[in-house]
């Protein structure tokens, strides 16, 4: 089947419905923008983050607005290795959006780390602990973010936190 859209198309597209909104706002797609986010996530796993960029637009415009969908934007965003403008607009409109949702920060944090960028990281995923002190995966983040700036027992505290939430579980 070919591609609906080139992927420079993919990344504007991204960029612009991050930084402004969906297109429209129809309170009749509920179905469709479900169906279309469950797509997105699996085109992640599958390791094809343009086709799941498409779909998190589609979910987002197929309305009512689907706050979720510019958090699948940003980490199809950060697969794809689109710049770091489509992340920053992507989870930010997800954070805003979803102000108690721990999972836009601790992904953010994610990927700012394999960017490079461990001091933003760590300042993404602290608010990510902000919203839910039990958040796995962000003190997964910051094990591995302290131990790569040699802060670490910063990192053996998060490591053990893990340690006691897989246990709890």
């Amino acid at each position: 089947m070919p591609r609906q859209f080139s992927n420079k198309k993919v990344e504007t597209s991204t960029l612009e419905i991050c930084q402004s909104g969906p297109e429209r706002r129809g309170a009749f797609g509920r179905q469709v923008a479900q169906v279309m986010m469950d797509l997105g996530w699996s085109k992640i796993r599958s390791g094809d983050p343009y086709s799941a960029a498409e779909a998190f637009i589609s979910a987002a415009n197929a309305g009512p607005e689907r706050p979720d969908s510019y958090w699948g934007l940003g980490v199809a965003a950060h697969v794809a290795g689109m710049p770091d403008a489509h992340l920053q607009a992507c989870f930010g409109r997800a954070q805003t959006l979803l102000p108690d949702e721990p999972g836009p920060w601790a992904d953010h944090g994610r990927a700012l780390d394999e960017r490079g960028k461990t001091s933003e990281a760590i300042a993404r995923l602290l608010e990510s602990l902000k919203r839910d002190p039990d958040f796995m995966a962000a003190h997964i983040g910051l094990a591995k973010a302290y131990d790569e700036l040699g802060e670490h027992e910063k990192a053996i505290v998060h490591a053990r936190r893990v340690q006691e939430l897989t246990r709890s579980r």
